[in-house]
Formats: structure tokens, sequence, C-alpha cells
């Protein structure tokens, strides 16, 4: 069982992302880290993955997980594994994944092995999710 409640007086927004682990049987995990927005200021920085770096959240399965803010007529590219289909959720303001337009809380799903150019049309918040097909 498994429940989050908040305790402030002031509202809270938050992810709650479940992605099944490689393996049956693990004993249950929780991790949690703060990390400074700059770090994902116009460029793509991993915060979760089977391959951690910089201190990101580590995962019992192939899966990353990225974020980023993008100024305005910034870009970044991504290019995923052949067997990865990646999933981005825009937080805030809007982006084009490959030339398709995504404004705030929409959702784009992408065929295995896709390489994404994600641009800037105004200043843009999203998560990258990157699981195996």
């Amino acid at each position: 069982y498994h429940s989050e409640k908040n305790h402030s007086d002031r509202p809270v927004h938050f992810y709650q992302i479940w992605i099944k682990p490689d393996k049956t049987g693990l004993a249950p995990s929780y991790d949690q880290r703060s990390f400074e927005p700059a770090y994902w200021h116009n460029r793509l920085f991993l915060l979760a993955s089977d391959r951690p770096a910089d201190g990101a959240v580590t995962l019992n399965t192939r899966a990353s997980l990225y974020r980023a803010a993008l100024d305005k007529g910034r870009s970044v590219r991504y290019t995923p594994d052949a067997s990865s289909r990646p999933f981005i959720y825009v937080i805030d303001g809007s982006i084009d994944v490959n030339g398709v337009a995504a404004e705030k809380n929409d959702q784009v799903r992408i065929h295995e092995g896709v390489q994404l150019d994600i641009h800037a049309r105004e200043d843009g918040e999203f998560i990258l999710i990157d699981v195996p097909a």
C-alpha cells in the first residue's frame, strides 16, 4: 500500500512516476533528491537512470528520466537507443518535437529509435522519460 498527503497549507504539485523494475522480487526502495533548476537550464539533465551520473537517482530498470527548461528559440537533441520509446511531458510553455507542437500538459510519445530534436517555440519546460520498447 502507498499513499501521499500534503501536510502543508500550501498547494503542492508533483509527478509520481511508476516504472516496472527489470527483475521481480527486489526489495522496495525509495530515493529523493533535490536539484537546482540551473542544472537543466537549456540542456537535458539526467534525474534518474539505471546508469546514474552526477548524483542522479538509481533505478532498478533500464530507463532514464531527464528534465529541461529551454529559453525561447533554444534546442536540444536526444538520440535514444534503437529499442527505446521516449515519452515527453510538457510541464510549461510550448515546444516542438521533430516539428510537432506540444503545449503545457501535452504528452508526446515517440516510436522506437527516432532521434528527437526539441525546440522551444516560447520558454518551455519538459520531462523526457526513456523506457524500453
